[in-house]
């Protein structure tokens, strides 16, 4: 990506061709405030539905775009920069030429909207423009290019930023440099994305359904929700005032290709940090199935300590069965617990179980969940593909 004049460019524009080597992060930065009784239940607010964003990464720059870099630092290092996004982006459908004050585009995402900012680039320019009106694929924006871009040129979304760690800028030969960016996005203007995608739904939230990547070890963290009263006599007591454990589950989800990168920032947005409660399944196949008759209302598994451990859980009374098809199955538990053979358990389900269970059926606990913080971070491996970690704190079924 190279970039014209200071004049012509009309903008301070992060000259990034990102090295994808290292990748680049952008960290969303929300803000709830968390109020928790002592039944268990909580009362969340979100006091900053605008998340603060941040990017970090490196670039590369050829010896002309350095020198232009360096100069436009001198000029304005304290300056609003325009920096194109790491994500996704479209590609011009026909070419664009110097002067025109529409583009085309091959087709047309949800954060291409009037008053979005876009950088356009090829292998000759790049430019900085805002857009003004939507029709089909046709973009009207708010000044003519000084460029000509060929068809297949990229769109970017860009955000305004401003510099956190002053950039460094390493030569790697005579002709070609690194940079090091370190970059706010203006607080109050990074939009996220929270419609598209349609995920689908379970007792009123989100059912987050898509897997955990294995190529990364997913953790699982037991917090014990109790309270110790100390009596300063040397004698203390342990008052368990919740009924449950916390049990937070992080694991990578992966994102190939701008249809699944762009399900993952919707994911998120829609949870607004903290906020907002969904649905998942455990990563893990948690039921080795030993009786599962389809018409009737009893799953039998392996091991005899069902009962004791889950016998009126407010936390896990749901399972979810996935069948060969590619379909699923939500249960309630009904409380019920027939006798077993020894070392298996029996317990009753609600509805009865369906025609499509079988010896292959997999059946995991469906829990609800929020996240269990406000800080999420995407890892871009390329501009179309890109990984996070999602930490998520298990609550009663009930609630808020």
């Amino acid at each position: 990506m190279t970039i014209g004049t200071a004049k012509a460019r009309n903008a301070n524009i992060v000259p990034l061709a990102f090295n994808w080597r290292n990748g680049v992060e952008l960290q969303l930065d929300y803000k709830t405030e968390i109020r928790q009784f002592r039944d268990g239940s909580e009362e969340r607010d979100c006091l900053r539905p605008v998340p603060r964003a941040s990017l970090r990464g490196q670039a590369r720059a050829t010896r002309a775009l350095a020198r232009q870099f360096r100069a436009d630092m001198i000029r304005g290092r304290n300056d609003e920069w325009s920096m194109a996004f790491p994500g996704p982006y479209r590609a011009l459908a026909a070419a664009a030429m110097a002067g025109s004050l529409t583009i085309e585009l091959d087709a047309v995402p949800h954060w291409v909207v009037p008053g979005a900012s876009l950088i356009l680039s090829d292998a000759t320019a790049t430019e900085a423009r805002t857009v003004s009106s939507v029709a089909g694929a046709i973009v009207t924006l708010d000044a003519a290019l000084v460029f000509g871009f060929a068809a297949g040129a990229k769109v970017h979304r860009a955000y305004p930023v401003r510099f956190t760690q002053d950039p460094a800028m390493e030569n790697r030969t005579d002709e070609t440099f690194t940079l090091s960016v370190n970059a706010a996005i203006v607080p109050g203007r990074f939009s996220m994305p929270d419609t598209g995608h349609v995920f689908p739904q379970y007792s009123g939230r989100d059912l987050f359904l898509k897997r955990p990547n294995w190529g990364e070890a997913i953790s699982h963290t037991a917090t014990a929700l109790a309270e110790v009263i100390d009596f300063d006599i040397g004698v203390t007591q342990t008052v368990d005032r919740f009924g449950f454990v916390a049990d937070t589950v992080s694991a990578t989800f992966y994102g190939l290709g701008y249809d699944e990168v762009d399900e993952l920032f919707q994911f998120v947005a829609r949870r607004l940090g903290r906020r907002n409660s969904f649905w998942a399944p455990s990563p893990e196949n948690d039921f080795e199935l030993i009786e599962a008759v389809p018409g009737t209302s009893v799953l039998g598994v392996a091991g005899d300590w069902f009962e004791a451990t889950f016998a009126g859980s407010i936390t896990h009374n749901r399972i979810i069965a996935f069948f060969d098809d590619g379909s699923y199955a939500i249960h309630s538990l009904t409380g019920e617990f027939p006798a077993a053979p020894e070392g298996q358990s029996r317990f009753g389900v609600t509805p009865s179980l369906g025609a499509k269970f079988n010896a292959n059926t997999k059946v995991r606990w469906l829990n609800r969940r929020r996240l269990a913080s406000d800080s999420i971070t995407f890892s871009f491996i390329t501009d179309s593909n890109a990984s996070v970690v999602l930490p998520m704190s298990v609550l009663p079924t009930s609630g808020a």
